[in-house]
């Protein structure tokens, strides 16, 4: 967004500088926004993939065959849920499912 208005001006040093300035925090949250929902959901999954090999597979969690000892150590690992059991693996897949 911001290049295509750069790219629009009249090209002098100070209209650019001038167009910069006048950028404004929603004109940016705009462009977030804009970008993300040019994002689809098969490049998330892969770029969650090469960050972290070792997750389940999300069809395997869509199709409730995950194993509640595979998720147990994830949750393990947020601040607070520590004590967690595999009853709260159920308890937030059940959330989950009953949310959609």
């Amino acid at each position: 967004m911001l290049l295509r208005k750069l790219i629009e001006s009249d090209g002098s040093s100070d209209s650019v500088l001038q167009l910069i300035k006048n950028v404004t925090i929603k004109d940016v949250i705009y462009w977030v926004s804009e970008s993300w929902d040019n994002v689809t959901q098969n490049s998330l999954v892969k770029s969650l993939k090469k960050l972290w090999p070792g997750l389940a597979d999300s069809s395997k969690v869509e199709q409730g065959e995950a194993n509640k000892s595979e998720i147990l150590p994830l949750i393990k690992c947020i601040p607070g849920c520590e004590d967690a059991t595999e009853h709260t693996v159920t308890e937030w897949l059940s959330c989950d499912t009953e949310a959609n």
